[in-house]
């Protein structure tokens, strides 16, 4: 069944049999199992992987899983930190359904999104971790550990970790998410991937400076692989490829992109989610900025 009606009705019927609990909520005494709940674009999603290497230093022995957008879900087959992924949306009712089959989770920790919450509950988590202040206020009321916000900008990657007590995770390795093997289509030796597409149009970049940038590379000896997202074959088209260069747009899943930007050269891309799979994949990024708001 697809719409979130049936999804809702679910959630709302198990929340009749357990809220009349909610008020003798204890925070558990051993956590052995950990929900990690979001709906997250794949640019956050992946900047708080923070959170993901923070709970395993916390709970070595924990089961944690995540759940996340079913696009997504494949990038985890690899199993980072120990992390299972289960894929979900809130207009699957089946996904939904899933969650409510599977043992309960000692603590659901919501990035960000604390409507969220009310899935938790319903789901039976015994503890629900979220960030303080949301609005409106009704998102809050099931959250059972309300986490400040820094009094001071940080990057999201450093906020998301807040959520977990303790010293902050390692930094980042490519060894800590593992690439696993994928099917690609034939790639050039030497290539530098120019991904145009963007989740909103005030992130493209003009067609005549991708047309600068990839003349450079040719003329540099260096292949030019395009990348742009599904729907965005009209980015493409407008840069006008040579015949030499290669076109994979909207044609790979995210494993498969990740590896295409794992053997590239180098990666250029504006500032949306794929720019952030190439910082997973460890090659070199140029990240375009603007004219998006400050």
């Amino acid at each position: 069944m697809k719409g979130r009606f049936p999804g809702r009705v679910l959630i709302f019927a198990a929340l009749l049999f357990r809220l009349p609990w909610q008020w003798l909520r204890r925070p558990p005494q051993a956590v052995q199992r950990i929900l990690v709940l979001h709906q997250f674009l794949l640019g956050d999603a992946l900047m708080a992987t923070s959170l993901l290497a923070k709970l395993r230093q916390r709970y070595p022995q924990a089961d944690i899983v995540l759940a996340c957008p079913p696009l997504q879900a494949g990038l985890y087959d690899s199993r980072p930190y120990g992390v299972r992924a289960v894929p979900w949306h809130p207009r699957d009712f089946a996904s939904i359904r899933r969650l409510f089959a599977m043992p309960r989770f000692d603590v659901v920790y919501l990035m960000g999104e604390n409507r969220l919450s009310y899935l938790a509950r319903a789901i039976g988590a015994r503890w629900i971790v979220g960030f303080a202040g949301e609005l409106p206020q009704y998102k809050n009321l099931l959250v059972d550990e309300a986490i400040s916000y820094a009094d001071q900008p940080e990057a999201w990657t450093d906020t998301a970790a807040r959520l977990v007590d303790g010293p902050p995770p390692p930094p980042f390795d490519v060894a800590d998410w593992p690439l696993g093997v994928q099917q690609l289509p034939p790639l050039p030796a030497n290539y530098v991937v120019l991904h145009v597409g963007a989740s909103s149009p005030t992130r493209y970049w003009p067609a005549a400076n991708w047309q600068s940038v990839a003349a450079g590379l040719r003329a540099r000896g260096l292949a030019v692989v395009w990348s742009g997202g599904p729907g965005e074959g009209h980015l493409i088209e407008q840069v006008q490829p040579l015949p030499q260069d290669t076109v994979i747009a909207g044609t790979l899943s995210l494993p498969q992109l990740r590896a295409v930007l794992a053997a590239a050269r180098a990666c250029v891309c504006p500032d949306t989610g794929i720019a952030h799979l190439a910082k997973v994949a460890g090659v070199p990024l140029v990240m375009l900025f603007g004219p998006g708001s400050e």
